[in-house]
């Protein structure tokens, strides 16, 4: 008996965290993200995504680089601070 090759084109489906502070950016994101099967958190701020970051585990966090109260930067400096290990992709409108 053999095994079944695995699927190349396979997603794997994960927690996706999506910080934005502009409400058309997450809502795309999260709308586009949970399409593809993954479940999605979304914030408004830096302060929630760190929050939300602290309360469970995320496979990966989308975090805007311009938010009002801290940063992208700043929610991914203060995550590897708390030994927060999900993969950051730093967005920028510009």
């Amino acid at each position: 008996m053999s095994a079944t090759p695995p699927d190349k084109n396979a997603v794997a489906h994960g927690t996706i965290l999506v910080a934005d502070d502009e409400e058309s950016i997450r809502w795309v994101l999260e709308r586009a993200c949970a399409k593809d099967g993954h479940t999605v958190h979304a914030v408004a701020s830096g302060r929630e995504a760190l929050a939300a970051l602290r309360e469970r585990p995320y496979d990966v966090a989308l975090v805007d680089i311009k938010m009002p109260d801290l940063s992208g930067l700043d929610v991914l400096t203060r995550a590897r601070e708390d030994r927060i290990d999900t993969l950051f992709i730093i967005m920028t409108a510009q």
